[in-house]
């Protein structure tokens, strides 16, 4: 892992350039709450046919300082570092969140992005809806637990409500 700093934030990533197509870079994005390390096994099985390049959101994986508060800002993170590494074009292999910042910086940078792999993204998310995730993911963080981040998921996956504080206690049980 190399260290690149943008804004007096270091940035983690690690880029293994490939032999047979080193100049086909294929950049990995993670989800939120995630970090680069997401992509372990993916990087095992590509080998070193293309050039492959993963890194840490701001406030993911290490990164202090700051939690991006909006995709412009994970955006021009994204683009300092793809300069300082003088990278041109990519393929983007995007989670989550990982794939609406390739979709953003595909509209803002079309001629760097040669093709986009969405992985769990959505397509559309109402600002409200977007605020309120980087609202939980700021409470998540200050927490320095999961359990505000069981409490909200919980309902969401369970089928049954009266079940939900077993499987709080249960997540405790395992996660503590």
């Amino acid at each position: 892992m190399v260290e690149f700093t943008w804004k007096d934030n270091p940035s983690h990533y690690e880029f293994r350039p490939g032999i047979q197509k080193k100049d086909e870079v294929v950049l990995f994005t993670h989800g939120l709450g995630l970090e680069m390390q997401t992509w372990d096994q993916v990087f095992a099985i590509l080998g070193n046919e293309f050039s492959l390049l993963r890194y840490n959101f701001p406030g993911h994986g290490g990164r202090e300082n700051r939690l991006f508060d909006s995709l412009r800002t994970i955006e021009a993170d994204l683009l300092s570092l793809l300069n300082h590494l003088q990278i041109k074009k990519i393929h983007l292999v995007g989670h989550s969140i990982g794939g609406n910042l390739g979709l953003f910086f595909s509209l803002l940078h079309p001629e760097m992005v040669q093709s986009i792999i969405l992985i769990s993204t959505h397509i559309y998310l109402p600002e409200l809806v977007y605020e309120n995730m980087l609202t939980n993911r700021r409470i998540y963080a200050a927490a320095d637990s999961l359990e505000p981040f069981s409490k909200i998921l919980t309902p969401m996956i369970c089928l049954n409500k009266s079940q939900h504080p077993l499987i709080l206690e249960s997540f405790k049980k395992s996660h503590y």
